[in-house]
């Protein structure tokens, strides 16, 4: 009995004296990152091309998180999530989020909002990074400073920048404007439309709704009837969210024809489609390094709900002179002098 309590007595204190071997030290447990976004090409060998996406973006987040110190497939496994874009988001977005939610992840980025409401309602308690135009407004943030939930990332200043369209549309168009059509999809219903509704409050203008139908890809024949009443009823203006190249394409098209400014809400490089008049939008210079930092605090122990959104830090400002010289407007000279771009 006593040569084994000296043993025990003498292993307890050789092991303050004597490292073990690594296979017997306890490694921490590599963390588990999901990237969740939305692919918008075309369904047709889609697979095969959210393949092709898969490496590039893969590399790119791995990079990102090698500069918070985490190393890919050594403290952290980034696996990348697509969902697709072009289909019925009522069936395939739930479905998707289902499959992150099922990951044991630490930490997910989110896209965009349709993807996010999903992913909350699947994983609720999830930690969230995410790009929101109006988190607070949206429900997913108590604030702007203290989120208070499990999700946080950054904000776009939405409502501000809606208000700036309007009033763009108004410097630029001729006559009283007192009614613009919102140009988007069905799902942008909860997404982006309760900010740009309360920005036409605050500005005074009325607005007619005009939702695509991703369903009649490609000659989308309810979007050309609906692009004619706004003609009849007097409608010049309007704001469109872009989402992928056949509806960019026809809406350009039909806003020519039917002499209707467009205030742009996509791509920088879109803005070059004769059709869409300008774009005005709120820049979050550096976002995708903003996302990781907060995704690295919450691997390192921090509360989501505890890290502030952070907002915009430039406002770009883009003009298609050929645009505006086919459907016969002039661009005020003061209005030229703040863009940042005049497209001739």
């Amino acid at each position: 009995m006593i040569r084994r309590r000296r043993f025990l007595h003498a292993l307890a204190a050789g092991a303050s004296g004597f490292a073990l071997p690594a296979s017997l030290v306890a490694q921490p447990r590599t963390k588990r990152v999901a990237v969740f976004v939305m692919y918008l090409g075309p369904d047709e060998g889609s697979k095969e091309a959210m393949k092709g996406t898969d490496g590039p973006l893969h590399a790119a987040w791995a990079s990102l998180f090698a500069n918070e110190g985490f190393r890919d497939g050594l403290d952290v496994k980034i696996v990348i999530h697509v969902a697709r874009g072009r289909s019925n988001w009522e069936e395939t977005l739930p479905k998707a989020a289902g499959e992150v939610a099922r990951g044991n992840y630490d930490v997910v980025f989110v896209s965009n909002e349709n993807l996010l409401r999903h992913l909350q309602k699947a994983a609720p308690d999830l930690p969230i990074v995410t790009n929101l135009d109006d988190p607070v407004r949206a429900g997913f943030a108590r604030s702007l400073s203290e989120p208070g939930g499990n999700v946080t990332g950054t904000h776009g200043g939405v409502v501000e920048v809606n208000l700036k369209q309007i009033e763009l549309l108004r410097r630029i168009l001729p006559g009283e404007v007192s009614k613009i059509a919102w140009i988007s999809f069905k799902p942008q219903l909860e997404v982006t439309w309760p900010a740009f509704a309360e920005a036409a409050k605050r500005a005074k203008v009325s607005v007619r709704q005009v939702l695509i139908d991703s369903s009649e890809f490609p000659t989308f024949p309810t979007l050309r009837r609906d692009f004619a009443a706004l003609g009849r009823e007097g409608c010049v203006g309007a704001q469109y969210g872009g989402a992928v190249d056949e509806d960019i394409a026809t809406v350009a098209a039909l806003a020519l024809q039917h002499r209707i400014a467009v205030a742009y809400v996509g791509q920088d490089s879109d803005i070059k489609i004769e059709g869409l008049l300008f774009q005005y939008r709120a820049m979050a210079k550096g976002f995708r390094e903003r996302h990781v930092a907060a995704m690295a605090k919450i691997l390192r122990g921090q509360k989501p709900g505890t890290i502030p959104f952070e907002g915009p830090n430039e406002y770009v400002l883009r003009i298609n002179m050929r645009t505006a010289e086919r459907i016969g407007v002039k661009i005020p000279s003061d209005v030229q002098l703040m863009a940042n771009e005049l497209l001739r």
